[in-house]
């Protein structure tokens, strides 16, 4: 090795060990503050199960169960520090940033470095990389697998060896997150268009493909059979709630992509997504000759056309298109990093560009801190002022279970109704109730004499979790 390369090299491992550093950092901060609805809800299941690996495995077949980060919180338990019981995807999540960076290895030194900076510092990675969820494991594994089919691709010949690494990772990413499934149809796909090209035959590419992904079949069908199981016995079970003004695909992609961009969300979601959509399509025309835009085309428009297409459930959510975020990211440092390396104007300009999206993610960032996926334990410290108060609340789906859950946890005492007709009946202190719904679902239905309430206290977060809530006392008349 030259000195210039050494020195090159040391400067790369500087620059992404200090990119690393910051993103554990953001995850941590990122990772303080209540439990919102989804990451409690896991909780709530575990009460009803066993306290084994086999009764995650075979006795919970609920969506909001993500296998390892729900065998982890079995492990540190509902009154560990709320850190803690994020810690799992605190790893993860920081891992992911290593990973996006593999992804394009020592080839592409600046791509690497670009994609190490956007998954570290963009809002839904530290967002997800910081939740008690399975998302972090799911972009960890799913770019594990990526680097993995990326060199398999790139070899001179097929590896056994790194096949079956791939069938593991597709193991843990399903068992993080059965999103992932999205991810590794999109790197199957990949395989079999690459192959196809490379061996001109469409029959062949599949082949080739199938071949690639056979360890993973099988191991994620012994994984699938024992899933089969508990659904079995016990049924499937969704526990998805459908939030006020979700829209259609356009708006959940829409809304994910401003996230991902640092864009206001205040902008119509539907026109971010098509714009998205077409600058994608222009870059894949433009380097159609480049294996790796392939793979984001089929990420960032085949995968949102497949789910369309199949009518799955809660496309207006914007998390329901995280893995096309997450092509997004390594098409974006993929594009800077070609700059980057044409030096000039264009190094220039990707240098702009980079501090510019730094600027809007240190805005987003700033406010999730702030506000983070709401403040259960603020809601349950106003209410513990009158331990003996009845509260009444119209949303005990979500707002009833966190408040329960924190009060165990906290050892207060909490009078909560949920059932309209009694709550009327108990002349309630406090109405417990969400900012963004219809006033009339919030009122109690207690005719002109029943009580009256006034706004005492409000909680918004911001944004990819938590429901703004209100909480209302009576007004002695």
């Amino acid at each position: 090795m030259t000195p210039i390369a050494a020195r090159r090299r040391t400067a790369f491992l500087a620059v992404g060990a200090a990119v690393l550093l910051l993103a554990v950092a953001l995850r941590i901060r990122g990772a303080t503050g209540s439990l919102w609805l989804d990451e409690v809800w896991t909780f709530k299941l575990l009460e009803n199960i066993g306290h084994s690996a086999f009764d995650v495995i075979f006795g919970l077949p609920h969506d909001n169960n993500h296998h390892l980060n729900t065998l982890w919180l079995l492990l540190v338990g509902p009154l560990a520090p709320e850190p803690l019981q994020r810690g799992l995807s605190i790893l993860c999540g920081s891992a992911a940033v290593v990973a996006a960076g593999l992804f394009f290895g020592k080839e592409r030194p600046a791509a690497a470095l670009f994609a190490m900076a956007i998954t570290a510092a963009a809002y839904p990675f530290v967002h997800y990389g910081s939740e008690a969820r399975g998302y972090a494991g799911l972009m960890l594994f799913m770019l594990a697998g990526l680097v993995l089919v990326d060199r398999e691709l790139a070899a001179d010949a097929p590896s056994d060896t790194r096949r079956m690494r791939l069938g593991i990772v597709v193991v843990l990413g399903l068992l993080s997150h059965l999103g992932s499934l999205h991810a590794f149809l999109a790197a199957g796909l990949w395989a079999a268009a690459v192959e196809a090209r490379r061996l001109r035959s469409a029959r062949e590419g599949l082949r080739s493909a199938f071949a690639m992904f056979a360890p993973a079949a099988m191991m994620s069908g012994v994984l699938g059979l024992c899933l089969a199981v508990g659904i079995a016995r016990y049924g499937l079970h969704v526990g998805g709630i459908l939030l006020p003004g979700e829209g259609g695909l356009l708006h959940g992609y829409g809304m994910m992509m401003a996230y991902t961009f640092g864009l206001p969300t205040e902008w119509n979601p539907p026109p971010v997504a098509l714009a998205t959509m077409v600058s994608t399509a222009l870059a894949v025309a433009r380097f159609r000759d480049d294996r790796r835009f392939v793979l984001y085309g089929i990420g960032i428009l085949l995968l949102p056309l497949i789910m369309f297409a199949s009518a799955q459930p809660f496309n207006g959510v914007p998390r329901r298109h995280f893995v096309s975020a997450v092509f997004v990211a390594l098409m974006a440092a993929d594009l800077a990093g070609r700059a980057f390396e044409r030096g000039g104007a264009a190094r220039l300009a990707a240098a702009v560009l980079m501090i510019g999206f730094s600027g809007l993610q240190a805005r987003q960032l700033e406010t999730f801190f702030i506000y983070g996926r709401g403040d259960a334990k603020g809601a349950l410290a106003v209410l513990a002022q009158s331990p003996h108060a009845v509260i009444a609340t119209t949303f005990e789906a979500r707002d009833g279970v966190m408040l329960r859950f924190y009060a165990a946890r906290e050892r207060t005492a909490l009078n909560i109704v949920s059932d309209p007709r009694r709550a009327c009946a108990s002349d309630p202190l406090w109405l417990l109730t969400e900012v963004d719904v219809p006033l009339a679902e919030r009122a109690l239905p207690c005719g002109p004499n029943g009580p009256e309430f006034r706004p005492h206290w409000v909680d918004r977060p911001y944004g990819l979790a938590g429901e703004p809530t209100e909480i209302w006392k009576r007004v002695d008349r």
